[in-house]
């Protein structure tokens, strides 16, 4: 598979700080690449490199192998984009939007979009500025899936919505993965919506891609160990080993690892005594990763 996004060493500064540093990401067509991480980690500054709407101080972007700052037409015609802080003319109503995109994008299907509006009971007449947060979200959200886009780009999607319309959306987004063969980049705090999109999953902190694994290698072989007897100086550099906090006397050892692994590495090469270890889910993956690289 080709990549459709591809960033390869990309920095960005801000006056008031980093951005992001070094990154490195590929979205293979046809696949979902989850970007997590706290806020301020730099995944917005990522997604708006993706869509030329910054420019990095050093790196390249690529999308559909294009610079999106130099080919922007050709570029955003083939995306789909929502932002969690996306605005829409107040005075529009979602089927004025509906007619603006058609004369946009060549594969807009205003049939789609109304389908779209009709399941999720918008009202399309009437103005956006008079429709609550979530009811303008759910409107840019079939903006940016009603024209079949090749890439999906998604900056906290489902942001003030209820959990019957994130969980319509989320099925309107399989359904484009799946039949379309659509590539979707996407940020998120839902950890519930990561584990039902992604085929990988990258974790970003202070600027910088700290992990990138498949989705399904990180259910797999995420263990925690706790263990005692072991000098914790140092093991952040072992392989494998992504975090590590001391407990007292303790110390708990986050591993990508089958389980008997992770054990193994206590006791035969360390020396150490495992008092206990469990696979991870992603929510305290997430939370050992984010603490142990602070």
């Amino acid at each position: 598979m080709s990549a459709v996004v591809e960033l390869k060493d990309v920095t960005r500064i801000f006056d008031k700080g980093i951005g992001v540093m070094h990154v490195d990401l590929s979205v293979e067509a046809g696949t979902c690449l989850a970007l997590i991480g706290p806020n301020g980690a730099g995944k917005t500054t990522t997604l708006r490199l993706v869509m030329g709407m910054l420019k990095p101080d050093s790196g390249d972007v690529r999308v559909f192998d294009m610079d999106p700052r130099e080919s922007p037409i050709i570029v955003k015609r083939r995306i789909g984009y929502v932002s969690e802080d996306q605005p829409l003319p107040p005075w529009l109503t979602p089927g004025d939007m509906f007619s603006l995109f058609a004369s946009l994008y060549p594969k807009w299907s205003t049939e789609r979009a109304l389908g779209y509006a009709d399941e999720l009971e918008l009202p399309v007449g009437r103005q956006l500025g008079h429709m609550s947060t979530g009811q303008r979200r759910q409107a840019a959200l079939i903006g940016a899936i009603a024209h079949k886009p090749e890439l999906l780009v998604l900056d906290e999607p489902a942001g003030g919505l209820d959990p019957l319309v994130r969980r319509t959306f989320m099925e309107s987004v399989i359904e484009l993965l799946g039949r379309e063969g659509t590539t979707v980049l996407f940020s998120s705090h839902q950890l519930d919506q990561v584990e039902r999109l992604a085929d990988r999953i990258a974790f970003l902190n202070r600027g910088k891609v700290v992990l990138e694994r498949s989705a399904q290698s990180l259910q797999e072989e995420a263990v925690r160990v706790l263990a005692d007897g072991v000098d914790a100086e140092g093991l952040r550099e072992r392989e494998g080993v992504l975090a590590v906090r001391k407990r007292e006397e303790r110390v708990a050892i986050t591993v990508l690892a089958p389980e008997e692994d992770a054990r193994a590495l206590v006791e035969d090469r360390l020396g150490g005594r495992v008092v206990q270890s469990r696979q991870l889910g992603l929510e305290d993956l997430f939370v050992d990763l984010m603490r142990g690289t602070r």
